[in-house]
């Protein structure tokens, strides 16, 4: 009950704090396979056998 004394104010703020974390971490992620490319997991060297 003591979290919602504020009208989960304080739950909401926790949520968003934590989704904003996790884009970033997407964020920096994606942006370090698209700076340095798939490397040894990419579809074009397992797959097809081949690199463009």
């Amino acid at each position: 009950m003591r979290r919602l004394a504020d009208g989960g104010a304080a739950f909401l703020h926790q949520v968003q704090a934590k989704a904003e974390f996790l884009s970033a971490i997407w964020t920096v992620a994606t942006l370090l396979f698209v700076g340095y490319g798939g490397g040894p997991i990419s579809v074009d060297r397992n797959l097809l056998k081949k690199e463009f």
